[in-house]
């Protein structure tokens, strides 16, 4: 009777263990959101059906601006908690209309895969930031986030590796035109990888330059 309960219970064990070993592999255990991992494994799945794709997407990558001031005034365990505050008000105001992520450190990122109006996903970016205002507050030192946002045009043929470049690109343009601001790409893309020659090039440092628009807050 032992063996036999033995022979059932071992492979659930063994099942749910590495479940929870997958799940811990793709979670950052700060706050919660996916890893790097995780968000890279999302992104490809998004932009592999990217081309099939009968709606539009985004990737949008985030950069907290001052928190490094904030972390070394308050300690790591200050530090750790506004990133766990800002981890759920991304998680709030962008959680349904995508998938949130820490890459690690204060850098977030987050797929829109759903179907989406950009002035619903715009105007949540908007409540982020100044929910990120307000978690700076809290904390008696400024914070605000830098934003980039790349949308992923129906049926586009988009790697994941050029997704990243782009929206990474447009979040230290947000940057370099005062901070606290998100910009995204203006040029509508159509049909594949080609057609974004007239709106991005490599330039000799490996960067991408685009024809974008800022959206200040």
């Amino acid at each position: 009777l032992g063996l036999a309960v033995a022979t059932i219970v071992l492979p659930l064990y063994l099942f749910r263990l590495t479940d929870a070993l997958a799940f811990e592999m793709r979670t950052d255990s700060l706050t919660q959101l996916r890893n790097r991992i995780g968000f890279d494994e999302l992104l490809d799945e998004v932009c592999e059906s990217a081309i099939s794709a009968e709606h539009e997407r985004a990737v949008v990558f985030i950069d907290l601006d001052g928190f490094k001031k904030i972390n070394d005034v308050q300690g790591h365990d200050g530090g750790d908690l506004v990133l766990k505050h800002v981890a759920h008000w991304l998680t709030v105001e962008l959680g349904p209309l995508g998938t949130p992520a820490r890459f690690g450190g204060d850098e977030f990122a987050v797929i829109v895969r759903t179907r989406f109006v950009r002035e619903d996903l715009e105007a949540a970016l908007t409540r982020f930031l100044r929910r990120a205002e307000a978690v700076g507050e809290l904390f008696e030192s400024p914070l605000g986030a830098s934003v980039g946002v790349y949308y992923l045009e129906p049926a586009s043929a988009i790697t994941s590796r050029f997704a990243c470049k782009a929206a990474d690109q447009l979040m230290y343009r947000a940057k370099k035109l005062g901070k606290n601001q998100f910009v995204r790409l203006s040029q509508k893309l159509r049909q594949s990888l080609e057609a974004l020659d007239d709106v991005a090039h490599e330039t000799k440092s490996g960067k991408l330059e685009f024809d974008i628009t800022a959206a200040p807050v």
